[in-house]
């Protein structure tokens, strides 16, 4: 079924965009005898695109990321469960937005490349990389496929959600922002969690 609805698919992309370019994700391995030879697969490690560092959320992002004022990741598939009285229950896809802490974001990175801190965190990475660490706003895109299913965050715990920079305990999950596909605010994670 990939090999016809793939092609197929970015076929139907490329009528509409000229430039594509791929960042594969934890379930993307061989698309390469799938697509054109026009569209380009991006690092896994992410691509920045002014001030946006775009990677799939299930590594380590690159350190040239870690300049940008935006991170755009995918991997969790953010849903959320509304419950009413009776019992029912629907499930919609939410895109999240969340503070990240920049310092603690280098610190973790510096751990896991295996680089001794020299002073503070933000130093050491500019030593080490020439970059200057911002902390970013970090934007959960929820699954371009609604019938995947995703992670319920107003019923899962802050620890549940996965991938690298989560274990860091940088996001302020809690405090992140809520919205439906229409642009709905529904509030903050903590907010929806309290009530469901």
């Amino acid at each position: 079924q990939e090999w016809q609805d793939v092609p197929s698919f970015f076929e139907a992309i490329q009528k509409i965009v000229q430039n594509i370019t791929i960042i594969p994700g934890n379930h993307d391995g061989d698309l390469e005898p799938l697509i054109s030879p026009s569209i380009q697969i991006g690092p896994m490690k992410g691509i920045v695109i002014g001030r946006i560092g775009l990677f799939h959320g299930h590594t380590w992002p690159s350190q040239e990321l870690f300049s940008t004022d935006y991170w755009v990741i995918a991997h969790n598939h953010p849903v959320i469960h509304f419950r009413d009285s009776l019992g029912f229950r629907i499930v919609r896809q939410a895109w999240i937005k969340a503070d990240c802490n920049g310092p603690r974001l280098a610190k973790a990175l510096l751990h896991y490349s295996g680089i001794k801190l020299t002073g503070d965190a933000i130093e050491t990475f500019r030593q080490n990389f020439n970059i200057e660490v911002k902390s970013p706003k970090l934007i959960i895109m929820p699954a371009f496929n609604e019938m995947l299913g995703g992670l319920p965050i107003n019923l899962e715990r802050p620890d549940d959600l996965l991938g690298p920079i989560f274990r860091t305990e940088a996001v302020n999950v809690n405090g992140a922002e809520t919205y439906l596909l229409d642009g709905t605010f529904l509030g903050t994670i903590s907010h929806l969690r309290h009530l469901f």
